[in-house]
Order: structure tokens, then C-alpha cells, then sequence
């Protein structure tokens, strides 16, 4: 007996996977889902250890499945990090992914499953609609220190000592 699984095993896990999306990222949180997700595991169990290789149970199989899933993630983007340094070629010594590995990362949404979704990104400088014509208004205000002094707040507003002299004159 095995904790390795064998290719027969991979390969019965990744039709699993495929056929069950949902378990394979992990959206099902529901109570009701998280039991249909731990049954499904358990029937999944027996199937991949009917095959020989590696005996676990659902539980087991899980795992396995959340330690594959983030060394595949790991592994993409390392790929696709070597490929953005390279100008699209990989210059690194990665290896390359399975045919099996291949087939996961499309259940798992492709090449975002590893660099994310580029259209999802926030601009931190947007642009403002401006109407034809209009320049930003600008308002300036004398205020005297006397008039600061003499405004009336809600709370007692507290100046540390080094600015004190500066506002009062």
C-alpha cells in the first residue's frame, strides 16, 4: 500500500473534478452542499481505491486534492511568470505541464486560475467625466486666526502643544 496515488487514480479524479466543478473550487459552502460534498468524496474514496494504489479514505481524498490544487496553482504561476520575463517563451528550466494537470487547471478556469482576471482590475486614477466646457471651480476663503478662535465646536478640539503656538497669536 501506497500514499502515492497512481495515474489510473490522477486520472479517475480529475473525470471526478470534472464532472463535479463546483467541488473542485470549493464553492459549494452550503450545510446541505458540504454534506453532499463530504458523500461525494467518501463514494470517490472507494472508487480511486478499488483501483490500487493509494488507499484514503473521502477525507484523504480531499487533501490530496487541496495539496495538488495549490502546487498546480503555484506551478502556472511560475509559468506564467517566466513567460511575462521572457517575452512569452519560458527561459526558466519549469517543467512543463501533464496532460492531466492541463485538464485541471481548465476546471479550474484556465489561465486565471494562476494570474487572475487582468479585466478585473482597478483603475486607482480614474478619470472624472467632465461636461464640455467646464474647468474645476475653485473657491478661496480668507479666514483670519480670529475667526478660527471664534468658531464654535461640537467637541473640544485638542492641539498638541507644538502647533499651539502657530494658532495663536
Amino acid at each position: 500500500m501506497t500514499n502515492r496515488p497512481t495515474y489510473s487514480q490522477i486520472e479517475c479524479l480529475v473525470e471526478f473534478l470534472e464532472q463535479n466543478p463546483g467541488i473542485a473550487k470549493g464553492l459549494l459552502r452550503t450545510s446541505q452542499a458540504k454534506l453532499e460534498t463530504k458523500r461525494k468524496w467518501a463514494s470517490l474514496a472507494t472508487s480511486l481505491n478499488s483501483i490500487g494504489g493509494a488507499n484514503k479514505d473521502g477525507q484523504g481524498w480531499a487533501k490530496y486534492w487541496a495539496e495538488k490544487k495549490c502546487g498546480l496553482k503555484k506551478q502556472c504561476a511560475q509559468l506564467s511568470s517566466s513567460m511575462r520575463r521572457t517575452g512569452g517563451g519560458t527561459a526558466d528550466n519549469l517543467p512543463t505541464l501533464s496532460a492531466l494537470d492541463k485538464r485541471l487547471v481548465a476546471v479550474m478556469g484556465g489561465q486565471e486560475f494562476a494570474t487572475g482576471n487582468s479585466s478585473l482590475a482597478v483603475n486607482p486614477f480614474p478619470e472624472l467625466p467632465r461636461s464640455v466646457g467646464t474647468e474645476p471651480q475653485v473657491v478661496e476663503e480668507e479666514v483670519s486666526h480670529h475667526d478660527v478662535m471664534e468658531m464654535q465646536f461640537e467637541q473640544p478640539v485638542h492641539v498638541p502643544l507644538y502647533l499651539a503656538h502657530h494658532i495663536v497669536k
